[in-house]
């Protein structure tokens, strides 16, 4: 039976999936691949309407980046996997029974690190409330690059693409964990080793990829963190209903 990868981690972006993915890869009976987002299930050039693969080549290209030990696991973190919800459907096609990780963070953070973000590589130059506002515009474009890169606001409306990743997955094999307790809660990481079916490790330092980017902190306003907040309520107090973790921490301005 040919090998295949033992989990992947499918978001959010700017969510910690970074550091995520390096503690993970720590343990000794994890194989790094080469590098962590592979960004294969993503491409619509590669997959038929149905998920299947586009041509008849198997999965050799996905393959290559990885190195299989039938005594170790593998996997790899494309953040971009859940947002596009084409994705899952391939994830399973491809393996039914891969574990599939999810990171979410305050969205209202979330946001603000993402256009933080695409400032940096000089993609933006609308203040953040204009960005925001013209995202719908924005992403009628066709173009997938507006939609990879404006899509601000869009990317923190977590529940429709949980309620997405559940209509393809069954709840065991989905962890869903909240950024926060990844440095704040030292249980975290052994939960997630658990999950993966490897040992836990008692001496552990968990690898901190700062959530920054380059520049000034990422400091919000009280007047920003309302004026966002007040975007996704509705959608915060449906996702508490969904998760077996507190979210209350999300409600106010922490900074």
């Amino acid at each position: 039976m040919e090998k295949k990868i033992d989990f992947v981690i499918v978001g959010v972006q700017r969510g910690g999936t970074s550091s995520l993915f390096e503690a993970i890869c720590k343990h000794p009976d994890v194989v790094k691949p080469q590098r962590k987002e592979i960004h294969f299930f993503d491409f619509d050039d590669k997959f038929n309407w149905d998920g299947t693969l586009a041509s008849l080549d198997s999965y050799d290209y996905y393959h290559s980046f990885f190195s299989f030990d039938e005594h170790k696991i593998t996997g790899e973190a494309t953040p971009a996997y859940i947002f596009f919800p084409d994705c899952l459907e391939r994830i399973k096609i491809y393996n039914p029974r891969v574990k599939v990780i999810v990171v979410l963070r305050n969205p209202i953070c979330r946001l603000v690190s993402h256009y933080k973000m695409t400032c940096d590589l000089g993609f933006e130059d609308l203040d953040i409330i204009s960005a925001i506002n013209k995202e719908s515009s924005r992403l009628s474009d066709p173009a997938i690059g507006e939609l990879r890169r404006y899509s601000y606001l869009s990317r923190g409306f977590y529940v429709n693409q949980l309620k997405n990743l559940y209509s393809w997955f069954d709840k065991d094999q989905v962890l869903v964990l909240k950024s926060e307790d990844l440095w704040s809660d030292k249980s975290t990481i052994n939960k997630v080793f658990k999950f993966l079916n490897v040992d836990p490790m008692k001496e552990f330092v968990y690898p901190r990829i700062s959530l920054k980017t380059k520049g000034d902190p990422l400091m919000i306003s009280n007047d920003l963190y309302e004026y966002i907040y007040k975007l996704y309520e509705e959608e915060l107090l449906e996702l508490q209903n969904m998760l077996d973790f507190n979210i209350d921490d999300w409600f106010v301005n922490q900074d």
